[in-house]
């Protein structure tokens, strides 16, 4: 299955037009689904993440204005809703403690993490993997990147009672506010207490500075569907992940494959500041523009046989992470995450097998992964 599938007629092709009495937010926008036209796109200063005010009359815009809320107000205020010299500015401030060689020295903590939940399971013989491992997996990484006290990470974690594996936006900005005010009266060596100082020192506003460890986590809970599409898909290519469980250095290419044939990452945004032509069509100035990453994934012209699933590709472009000066901050780390994650748990458990069908969908706006995700962790017969 291909995200393709879960956003339907967006197979790549020309850039089309989508009235308003047909889109899911009420206005107008227009798709591109080619890779090509959506790195141009994220290439193009005339396109902006920052969003316009819908019409008064939009039902959805409507609904949005009754549940605003101060703790929603954040996304305005990150990174990825600003643009230069903003943006700038703001990235600088973390983009060195996310580059590949501080995600890779943060590769043993990550390892003693998937080791810990691993631990916590062993004996089950069935377990929902989203539930118990990939969720607070992320969750828990996210509190040793920022130093998160452990009072505050456990209101992070889902109980047992929950559902699924959630963090509710009041739960997240109730966090942030708190680990801002302990890093203020006990500074330290960690990403927060660079930032506080950073914020005394005038170089970011208290909006800027609440936004930074929101964006983290909200931003970073992609690395849930990574995990969780990297595992069904192997599960379903049993050739390949017995190649890989024999030489797991293919772990890196078997990560961006999935980042390309499963992408986490299926809608981005942008705006137009100006009209511009793209992909031989001219869209005017204001006009939304939804870029369908799923797709573009699977276009030909970009990819040989794009509906095949291969893990020695050696083409990991893929723009799960987008491109351009928003290119995810956290993707080195995330990368170095799913390769933690799906090879320890490969490794562990030879005989691990889907225990039902499973089914991709939206899981958040943009966002294509797996509610839950039951396997059997040693064959039915017994151990």
């Amino acid at each position: 299955m291909t995200n393709a599938r879960v956003f339907p007629n967006t197979e790549p092709g020309q850039v089309r037009f989508v009235p308003a009495e047909n889109s899911p937010d009420g206005s107008p926008q227009w798709l591109l689904t080619r890779f090509d036209d959506i790195v141009s796109a994220l290439s193009d200063d005339r396109l902006t993440p920052r969003g316009r005010t819908y019409p008064s009359d939009c039902a959805a815009a409507q609904l949005l204005v009754r549940q605003q809320t101060q703790a929603a107000d954040w996304v305005g205020n990150a990174m990825i809703a600003k643009d230069p010299p903003d943006h700038t500015r703001l990235r600088k401030l973390v983009v060195r403690e996310f580059g590949a060689k501080n995600a890779e020295a943060f590769r043993p903590q990550i390892q003693r993490i998937a080791d810990e939940l691993l631990d916590a399971v062993a004996d089950h013989e069935q377990v929902d993997l989203i539930k118990a491992y990939a969720f607070p997996l992320f969750v828990r990484v996210f509190c040793a990147l920022l130093d998160v006290p452990e009072p505050i990470s456990k209101r992070l974690l889902p109980s047992e009672q929950d559902a699924k594996p959630i963090i509710p936006l009041e739960v997240g900005y109730a966090a942030a506010v708190e680990l801002i005010e302990t890093r203020r009266r006990e500074p330290g060596d960690d990403i927060m207490s660079g930032l506080v100082a950073a914020h005394e020192r005038d170089e970011l506003s208290d909006d800027e500075l609440l936004a930074m460890p929101l964006l983290l986590l909200f931003g970073g809970i992609t690395t849930v569907p990574l995990i969780g599409n990297g595992v069904m898909t192997l599960l379903q290519h049993p050739e390949q992940l017995a190649e890989l469980r024999r030489d797991p250095s293919l772990l890196p290419a078997a990560v961006d494959e999935v980042l390309r044939h499963v992408s986490p990452t299926v809608l981005l945004s942008r705006f137009t500041t100006e009209d511009i032509e793209i992909g031989g069509t001219t869209i005017p100035a204001g006009g939304h523009v939804r870029m369908v990453v799923g797709s573009a994934g699977h276009d030909a012209a970009r990819y040989p046989d794009p509906g095949t699933f291969d893990i020695h590709r050696d083409d990991g472009h893929a723009l799960a992470f987008g491109h351009g000066i928003h290119y995810c901050l956290g993707a080195h780390l995330a990368k170095v995450e799913g390769e933690v994650a799906v090879g320890t748990l490969i490794r562990r458990f030879p005989g691990l097998a889907l225990a039902e069908t499973v089914t991709l969908s939206e899981v958040d706006d943009g966002i294509a992964g797996l509610e839950k995700l039951p396997v059997r962790l040693r064959p039915a017969t017994g151990r």
